[in-house]
């Protein structure tokens, strides 16, 4: 089933990253920039961008464009500026000390992804995990807080990557695991159907959706005018019964 993911949905998780969300804050530090591809210019050679393209091109990539972005932008280029961003090492969430108190925890998520989204200077990584996040949807509801800086660092570390090893590691996380209750799920006994939870979002909301789609995005209808399905319900158990099940690693204690 995973062969059947469409490359629209990439363009679909790039268009919400490029899209919406994009603060214009005058307080953004001004030293975010990197420099790894920009090519060698002299200081009074013409622009290769706008003031307005530059600014409209950081505007849906980063999380807000600053003076020194918007020259930088003017000063490489559009595509070299987001060559450079592509190569640009992921600037993970620093790692939160595990304790009982789940409130702490999540104001020091929430305090460090803050952080990154206006200081680091890996902005389209940081404005693409945080689209992946609004689709691979995960919850310190559901899942416990300390679960929630190791996803999102996962996404962070796929923003720019495959796809299917993205799908592989979302699939294989504790807080996916947890917040869709596959985590620790057993096989199904005679008479009865296995978990399918996990199963069917994959295929509905995380990659070809419930309905054929054509390729202008309109629905694939059959002879009678109704939608034609992606996939059926025996095929929404056959994928979750070849879904591995997965389980907490015990940890081992010397004696």
């Amino acid at each position: 089933m995973l062969l059947l993911v469409k490359s629209s949905l990439l363009l679909a998780c790039l268009a919400v990253a490029l899209t919406g969300c994009a603060g214009k804050s005058s307080f953004l530090p001004e030293t975010r920039t990197t420099n790894i591809h920009a090519p060698h210019r002299t200081k009074d050679a013409a622009p290769l961008a706008t003031v307005q393209a530059a600014s409209r091109l950081l505007d849906q990539a980063t999380f807000g464009p600053t003076l020194t972005d918007i020259q930088h932008v003017q000063q490489i280029g559009l595509a070299p500026y987001v060559a450079e961003q592509i190569a640009t090492a992921p600037s993970y969430l620093a790692d939160i000390m595990v304790t009982d108190k789940v409130a702490g925890q999540r104001h020091e998520i929430e305090s460090n992804f803050y952080f990154n989204a206006l200081t680091a200077p890996d902005q389209l990584r940081q404005r693409v995990a945080f689209a992946l996040s609004e689709i691979f949807v995960v919850s310190d509801a559901a899942a416990v807080p300390y679960e929630i800086t190791p996803f999102h660092n996962l996404l962070l570390g796929d923003s720019v990557g495959n796809f299917r090893t993205l799908l592989h590691d979302v699939s294989t996380s504790t807080a996916m695991g947890d917040y869709l209750n596959m985590l620790n799920s057993a096989a199904p006994i005679p008479g009865q159907i296995a978990n399918e939870n996990y199963a069917r979002e994959l295929m509905q909301l995380f990659t070809i959706g419930p309905n054929q789609l054509n390729p202008d995005g309109t629905l694939v209808l059959d002879a009678n005018g109704n939608p034609i399905p992606t996939y059926t319900a025996d095929q929404v158990q056959a994928s979750r019964l070849h879904h591995p099940r997965h389980h907490y690693q015990r940890a081992r204690v010397r004696a």
